[in-house]
């Protein structure tokens, strides 16, 4: 279950192949980095559904980190609430494949559902933005921390249940290709660069990933073929 503004958190469901170690290894700096952002988003979370409005410091303290870590996360208390929101919205993998009966619609479906949550508030996704850019602007290369990348919460579960398995390279590849079609700047491009309505935003980037997927499938079937004859 995910959690949501008006219910306790929760911690997402995984599925255990996406957990397995052929995962993308991150190092150890980088995970630490994750996990002080992924505190202060359900920092935010758990005060939201207490009914508070909270300011940084609050989202800081209550993370159990200094409000000077906290700004090298987040511009604003504006923008860890506004991601807080929109990670709780965020579609669950799981429902989404036993919905679709398939990794490819269950793309389609994913890109339709996460791109929605921002078309919806496009004005929070500009913020968004803005506050993405602000910290790496406001950061050193060494010390930038990674975006949150909760899109791949919903893309790695749905590569996982492809079957025959996709090789780590083809997941790698699939991963990062899926990444371009799903979440902030794919919103951006559609709408702001390509002039897309709301309506075909949604379908061109549900679309894109159900072709992306069935590329895949369809790449790693010929090279499978390839290495049997």
């Amino acid at each position: 279950m995910r959690h949501s503004l008006t219910s306790p958190p929760t911690a997402p469901s995984k599925s255990p192949r996406a957990a397995s170690d052929e995962s993308p290894v991150i190092d150890p700096r980088a995970r630490q980095k994750s996990r002080t952002q992924r505190a202060l988003i359900d920092a935010a979370l758990a005060l939201r559904w207490e009914g508070a409005t909270p300011t940084l410091t609050e989202v800081a303290e209550r993370a159990g980190v200094s409000r000077a870590t906290a700004y090298r996360y987040f511009a604003s208390a504006d923008a860890v609430l506004a991601m807080a929101a929109f990670d709780a919205r965020v579609a669950d993998a799981e429902t989404l494949l036993a919905r679709e009966k398939s990794a490819e619609r269950a793309a389609g479906a994913a890109a339709s559902a996460i791109n929605a949550l921002f078309l919806d508030d496009e004005l929070a996704l500009h913020a968004m933005i803005k506050g993405f850019m602000q910290v790496w602007m406001d950061n050193s290369p060494s010390e930038r921390p990674p975006r949150p990348g909760r899109r791949f919460a919903v893309i790695e579960p749905i590569i996982a249940a492809i079957e025959p398995p996709l090789s780590k390279p083809q997941r790698k590849k699939l991963r990062a290709a899926l990444s371009m079609v799903i979440g902030t700047e794919a919103v951006i491009a559609l709408r702001d660069v390509a002039g897309a309505t709301r309506d075909e935003a949604q379908q061109v980037a549900a679309w894109a990933a159900t072709a992306l997927v069935r590329a895949a499938i369809d790449e790693a079937a010929h090279k499978r073929a390839k290495t049997q004859q």
